[in-house]
């Protein structure tokens, strides 16, 4: 499994409590989405059945309707996703994507911080992707519009740093490629044993650069005294 998926596993796993805040959560969910015959949407959550399934039980706590889990097959790699079908919904990507002027706590009905935890990390579900801490630092999170890629990003900007802006084919992403950043942000959305571990890997790199520094160190001046000797 990889680290993004399960970063995501246990953001979809964390229980909301209070009902403005799990319609957030939903909101984010559908950051990433495409509107579909008018107020049909789907949601992309990419190699994962599991995750894709407990994202549609989720909407449909949320929502009491029917969300259908469907599977895709594009260029080779096997994807699943979520249709659902709300014109509320509809309505709020509509809003988003016409540019309103608006901020994104009075389109999506904020009621308190928590629910703009809960909106990131439903934004995350659907839109993001971490890199293996042990490997390289690199987070991201893509939208098929330029106007919801800038909302999340002046969230992200105020939270856990500035975001860099990049644009892929037709999507537009933001990414964070500085470690404190990507765990402030996973610590923000409420992922803390995800933000640990970036942490974690962090403090071990250094410690082993550290140390590397050290032994490099200590071998150039023992080569110097023994040169030294030798004249």
């Amino acid at each position: 499994m990889s680290f993004s998926n399960e970063i995501k596993k246990e953001a979809v796993a964390l229980e909301i409590k209070k009902t403005c805040c799990r319609k957030a959560f939903a909101l984010g969910l559908f950051m990433g989405a495409r509107h579909v015959d008018g107020q049909r949407l789907f949601i992309s959550l990419y190699t994962d059945e599991a995750l894709a399934t407990a994202a549609a039980e989720a909407l449909r706590k949320i929502f009491r309707t029917d969300s259908e889990v469907f599977r895709q097959n594009i260029a080779g790699r096997i994807s699943y996703g979520v249709r659902f079908f709300s014109p509320a919904v509809a309505d709020f990507l509509r809003f988003t994507d016409n540019c309103d002027p608006r901020p994104i706590h009075d389109i999506a009905g904020f009621r308190c911080e928590s629910c703009v935890h809960a909106f990131l990390r439903g934004t995350f579900i659907a839109c993001g992707s971490v890199t293996d801490p042990q490997k390289t630092y690199h987070a991201e999170l893509t939208f098929p519009t330029q106007r919801r890629s800038q909302i999340v990003a002046e969230l992200l900007n105020k939270r856990s740093g500035e975001v860099k802006h990049i644009k892929r084919g037709e999507r537009y992403g933001i990414y964070y490629k500085n470690n404190n950043s990507i765990a402030d942000m996973l610590y923000y959305m409420g992922c803390s044993r995800a933000g640990l571990l970036v942490s974690d890997m962090w403090i071990e790199h250094d410690i082993r650069n550290f140390e590397n520094r050290a032994t490099n160190c200590v071998a150039q001046n023992i080569s110097k005294s023994v040169s030294a000797a030798q004249r």
